[in-house]
């Protein structure tokens, strides 16, 4: 199983306990509730969680698997952390992609069997705090637009020093 596939588990289970749907547009969120978007990621026994996303601006649903534990993180709480960091995890925008530890989330920690309640609860929650949903999505567009001017800068320049023939073929330096 892929890194990128390892949360299938966590997302069939949480499915089952909420009546949750797989995500009509997987780049937004792993399933839906109630038409609202939800992560869900798997974590192993040293509670890492990787490649959290809170620019997303969606709850956080764990599923730490050796303890058979499960976490509602809402989005604000993400974005918190996330404002709390210099960098991000494979980028420099910390609310871009983030690693963090379930060590910080226990008041978060729910029975499987509040799991459907919670994460209406941590839905409700980011729609109270519209501020910060805003600035959210602020941030999103801008990280996109950012990427558009960089990959024409960095293609223009590729260009100018022939790093990448016309056919697309590496031209290499002997």
């Amino acid at each position: 199983m892929t890194i990128s596939r390892s949360g299938d588990e966590a997302e069939s289970r949480f499915m089952a306990y909420t009546g949750a749907r797989p995500a009509r547009e997987r780049a937004r969120g792993d399933c839906q509730l109630d038409h609202h978007y939800v992560e869900v990621k798997k974590a192993g026994a040293d509670g890492t969680l990787n490649q959290v996303r809170p620019v997303k601006y969606i709850p956080l649903v764990v599923w730490q698997q050796p303890r058979d534990a499960w976490f509602v993180i809402p989005p604000h709480v993400l974005v918190h952390h996330a404002c709390a960091r210099l960098r991000g995890q494979h980028s420099e925008n910390p609310f871009e992609c983030l690693a963090l530890s379930l060590r910080l989330f226990h008041g978060y920690r729910v029975a499987a069997s509040e799991l459907l309640e919670a994460t209406r609860g941590s839905i409700a929650q980011a729609a109270a705090h519209s501020s910060v949903r805003a600035i959210m999505r602020c941030v999103l567009d801008e990280c996109r637009e950012q990427s558009k001017r960089h990959r024409v800068a960095v293609r223009a320049a590729l260009d100018a020093d022939a790093v990448v023939s016309p056919r697309g073929s590496q031209l290499l330096p002997w």
